[in-house]
């Protein structure tokens, strides 16, 4: 009985050391930008924190595959854009936010109709 227990004891030690070990996984920076429309002016915006670190954004506003405008903004800690241009009615407009924090990439996007 003794020897089925140890062995019993040293399987389960194997089994545990064969577990691999990760580093926890780091979270996704939350990144949501705003569009509304005011009739013909698009109200566009996007705010990123993320304390202690160097943040770089580029916000976009597309309109199909023509750029529209676009803004960048960069700081420390918390870096917010809230911009305006102007846009024709009846069409689809896609906002879209690229950038840093720190090393990580952070990316977002949002499409709406112009009624």
């Amino acid at each position: 009985m003794m020897i089925k227990r140890t062995i019993l004891v040293a399987l389960c030690i194997l089994l545990l050391g064969a577990i691999p070990a990760h580093a926890a996984e780091t979270r996704a920076i939350p990144v949501t930008p705003t569009l509304t429309f005011d009739d013909t002016t698009a109200l566009c915006g996007v705010t990123v924190s993320s304390y202690g670190k160097n943040i770089s954004v580029i916000l976009e506003l597309w309109k199909g595959t023509t750029l529209v405008d676009r803004w960048s903004r960069n700081g420390l800690s918390l870096v917010s854009i809230s911009e305006n241009c102007l846009v024709s009615k009846n069409n689809t407009y896609t906002l879209i936010v690229t950038g840093y924090v720190g090393n990580e990439s952070i990316n977002g996007s949002i499409s709406k109709y112009c009624p």
